[in-house]
């Protein structure tokens, strides 16, 4: 539990932060690392700015364990310092921050010739590794390829490396084959032949805990399988949909698989993309309804990559209700389209916008919120008039008119539409109603007052 300080106790713990008895620093650490970030946040980035370089090292270690995104900016700043411990410090914290936008510092501090920076740079690199943060392994791949780096930074570099996905990791290492230095191309080499070995190992190791899992009662043994399946990373993702696929009414599964697959981030995206590219059991119900359930979690961290896997997914589902379905058939694949349509719009794509006018029309029918979500991220001025429409649909549902009125604000901001724009000069009497209750500003338009 996270704990409010008074501003006199907040100045007594930082002053302890200074003290040369380290049960003291120990016991003022400790607190601090309890403080609620809300309130006590900003004073520690402030102390950061002007404490020597024992407190600043104190407290980046601390921000490490706050784990809040405001601290990232001030950490990137201490890169800068002139104290190779007080970088060491920053640096060492920043591996908690798993933000793709760090790299490029950690990148330039990699080029530093100081040993000691360097290695705690290669650590921080191996932990966004791990957690599949893309573009990590690059500058690591460039210092193990600069021969006149030390050998020992190199070979630490290499062994980052393991924690890629093989599909990642196997291109990489074939590259690497050409490095002249004996040392380096026999552990490279171990990597490669093991890459075969450990993933049929794995994959019989991670199915072997999901059954444990499902068999184990004790939430406490429960949690501890959990954090060892996201060890294995993809090939948990693999065994996980696999299972899934084959058992798709089983609700532990998916209960289980729903929290590791969200842990995993970034590591699942291979296992999406097989998944997603390779559907063809659309005539069974329950297979559909664990696709909305992926799909879900896709949208949730708005994975870009795989945008156009979503949207083979989209145009196969087309295909199957244009030859096979009726207007019954076409209803009962809406809400899986609506999530596919939210999870596209949650990065950026419009790629399917057409197929979202087409269903969204004149919104004179109620409409999932996910459709009306997706409008919001990447909706066009043409949307505006169903929207209006859709709110008097969902009038008195909370949930609907708050969903529909961030979605109409966001289209006038980003379309930069005016009280007297053309388009509202012949709004019908429900639809001026709509308006007034969504965005009175724009009934300053005569067309719509009278």
């Amino acid at each position: 539990m996270k704990r409010n300080y008074t501003k006199e106790e907040m100045e007594e713990l930082l002053i302890c932060l200074a003290s040369e008895d380290e049960e003291v620093s120990d016991f003022a650490m400790d607190a601090l690392l309890m403080a609620n970030p809300e309130r006590h946040l900003s004073v520690m980035l402030k102390t950061l700015e002007f404490a020597d370089d024992i407190v600043k090292q104190r407290i980046c270690y601390i921000l490490g364990g706050i784990i809040d995104k405001r601290c990232v900016d001030p950490l990137l700043s201490i890169l800068n310092d002139e104290n190779i411990d007080t970088v060491v410090a920053a640096l060492d914290s920043l591996q908690y921050f798993h933000e793709e936008r760090i790299i490029p510092h950690l990148k330039k501090q990699l080029m530093d010739n100081n040993a000691k920076i360097q290695e705690a740079v290669i650590e921080t690199l191996g932990a966004y590794i791990k957690h599949g943060i893309p573009g990590a392994c690059l500058p690591l791949v460039d210092l193990i390829q600069e021969e006149e780096e030390l050998l020992d930074l190199r070979l630490l570099a290499v062994s980052k490396l393991e924690y890629l996905e093989e599909d990642q990791l196997k291109p990489i290492l074939e590259d690497l084959m050409e490095i002249s230095n004996a040392t380096i191309y026999s552990h490279i080499l171990m990597l490669y032949d093991d890459l075969n070995e450990n993933k049929k190992k794995k994959l019989f190791l991670a199915e072997k805990l999901v059954n444990k899992l499902l068999a184990e009662e004790d939430i406490m043994k429960q949690i501890n399988i959990q954090d060892q399946l996201v060890e294995f990373g993809g090939i948990t993702a693999r065994v996980l949909i696999k299972k899934m696929t084959e058992n798709p009414q089983n609700a532990s599964l998916s209960c289980f698989s729903h929290l590791i697959l969200d842990r995993l981030g970034t590591k699942s995206i291979a296992a999406f993309k097989t998944l997603f590219e390779s559907f063809d059991r659309f005539s069974d119900i329950h297979q559909r309804v664990l696709l909305i359930t992926l799909v879900s979690i896709i949208a949730e961290h708005q994975f870009a990559s795989l945008a156009p896997s979503l949207l083979k997914l989209l145009g196969d589902i087309n295909n199957y209700v244009q030859t096979n379905g009726s207007d019954k058939t076409n209803d009962g694949f809406t809400h899986l389209k609506s999530e596919i349509h939210l999870a596209l719009a949650k990065c950026g794509s419009r790629e399917a916008i057409d197929d979202l006018r087409e269903i969204f029309k004149d919104g004179s029918k109620r409409h999932f919120i996910q459709f009306i979500e997706a409008i919001q991220n990447i909706g066009d001025k043409h949307f505006l008039i169903p929207l209006l429409n859709q709110y008097d649909l969902y009038r008195n549902i909370s949930i609907g008119e708050k969903a529909i009125k961030k979605a109409f604000k966001a289209v006038v901001r980003r379309e930069k539409i005016k009280a007297n724009d053309p388009l509202l000069n012949s709004l019908t009497e429900p639809q001026k109603k709509s308006l007034k209750l969504i965005l009175p500003k724009l009934c300053a338009s005569a067309q719509v007052d009278r």
